[in-house]
């Protein structure tokens, strides 16, 4: 994956969870990271690690942060602009910020729709908006879009429709995104983790019971650490998987494939 040292890579929700553990991982690999999150002191700190825990692979990595609330339109326009305004390249997008809201029978009629808009807005609305907006600095034959969807993108769990409707969008979208922008020769692809060890997930951890039911579900035996995603977004994001476009990769544990 040698092409990735020229590489810049965009990774939203990148303060923590998830998005911090692909963040570490690639700053092993790309030139420069750029690391977007509502939470900006969570951010300046998530760079001081980054910069901290530089390895001999790659000890000129330069990291970029972004306050931005993904749930407004205009904070956004504001993002786009000032990635514009600096004449940088966006080599890879990962589109990986995301909350649920699971539904409780206490909800009223608005509430639920509140839940669901607000959902939407942040895990389907925002990754087609930072795409389309940013598509204009994202070098055609080398460029490429990841979207992290879910095991909801494709199976249902209880009480949560808004997170699963947007997962499955995103992983839609993606075929969409990945069509409507082959013209250009940039690649759009999806990841679909599993049960991972991240604070959207702290409830179910913290529960003995539940921690080993998930982990039970899983051929492997255990939960993912976070810096697991970060070979797929590699290896998605580098000239190793020129090929592929338009396609989800389950990234958890044997969970999707399970039988008896």
């Amino acid at each position: 994956m040698i092409d990735l040292k020229e590489y810049t890579i965009l990774i939203t929700g990148a303060a923590s969870g998830n998005g911090y553990g692909i963040s570490s991982f690639c700053s092993d690999y790309f030139s420069k990271l750029i690391l977007v999150d509502k939470n900006e002191e969570a951010l300046i700190k998530a760079k001081e690690k980054l910069y901290k825990n530089q390895t001999l692979k790659n000890k000129n990595i330069n990291i970029d942060i972004f306050k931005c609330d993904l749930s407004c339109t205009e904070e956004i326009n504001l993002l786009i602009q000032k990635i514009t305004d600096s004449n940088m390249h966006i080599h890879c997008l990962v589109n990986n910020a995301g909350i649920t809201l699971p539904l409780n029978k206490n909800l009223n009629l608005h509430e639920k729709l509140e839940i669901w808009d607000k959902t939407l807005k942040v895990n389907l609305t925002a990754p087609y908006h930072l795409s389309i907006g940013l598509e204009h600095i994202i070098p055609p034959e080398v460029g490429t879009i990841i979207n992290i969807t879910s095991l909801n993108s494709t199976l249902s769990f209880p009480n949560n429709p808004s997170y699963m409707a947007s997962k499955g969008g995103l992983r839609q979208l993606t075929m969409s995104l990945a069509m409507d922008l082959s013209f250009k020769k940039i690649r759009v692809n999806s990841i679909a983790p599993g049960y991972f060890k991240t604070n959207m997930t702290k409830t179910s951890w913290e529960d003995m019971l539940k921690r080993e039911e998930r982990s039970s579900r899983t051929l492997l035996k255990r939960w993912g650490m976070p810096d697991e995603l970060g070979g797929t977004v590699c290896f998605l994001a580098s000239n190793l998987s020129s090929y592929i476009t338009g396609q989800e990769i389950y990234v958890d544990g044997g969970w999707s494939i399970k039988g008896l």
